[in-house]
């Protein structure tokens, strides 16, 4: 792989975020934040296509940017989990840019509604086990919920406490999000 510093900074600040992709040799991928991703899927695309990532330099300021941006928005539509956008920037390295017919050359390629929603549909929910109202949490999720005043055991307990927007749960199913629980899962309760 070619050094991702090989990237030229259009000042001091794109400078320091650029040798922050380095990180990604030495920090564990679920521990990944937006700019790790971006250097992620730069890395990707120089292993595929022998040439960096062009930035768009639109802003002076690399968090405001338009591939921060867009890494921002594919945490929204797709997952905060960085295990998760990893595994989806390989699968579209893997079976969509190989079939392409022309080069991508923006990062938004990676937000594509149809990727992402068969993505989601065909991958994340196909590795994920189904869960009911009986299935229990994991006792990271449970561990939450020690010291409130709710009993929480299985998913129907969670998905009942999270419908009804218990008062005094705001911060744990904060945690919870900011963890990687997937809310979506609990719309598989019934």
């Amino acid at each position: 792989m070619q050094e991702i510093s090989f990237y030229s900074p259009i000042n001091d600040f794109y400078k320091k975020f650029f040798d922050k992709f380095e990180e990604i040799n030495t920090i564990p991928k679920k521990d990944w934040k937006v700019n790790h991703i971006l250097s992620y899927f730069c890395k990707k695309y120089y292993e595929h296509y022998k040439v960096n990532y062009k930035f768009k330099f639109n802003v002076p300021q690399p968090s405001k940017c338009f591939e921060v941006f867009q890494v921002k928005r594919l945490g929204e539509n797709l997952s905060k989990d960085p295990l998760i956008l990893v595994d989806y920037i390989d699968w579209i390295f893997s079976y969509k840019i190989k079939e392409a017919k022309r080069k991508i050359t923006s990062i938004s390629y990676l937000t594509n509604e149809d990727n992402l929603k068969y993505y989601k549909l065909n991958v994340v929910f196909s590795k994920q086990e189904t869960v009911g109202r009986t299935t229990k949490l994991q006792d990271k999720w449970l561990s939450l919920f020690d010291g409130t005043d709710y009993f929480v055991e299985t998913y129907g307990d969670l998905a009942f406490l999270y419908k009804a927007n218990t008062k005094g749960l705001s911060e744990t199913f904060a945690k919870m999000a900011e963890m990687g629980f997937d809310f979506e899962l609990l719309t598989q309760v019934v």
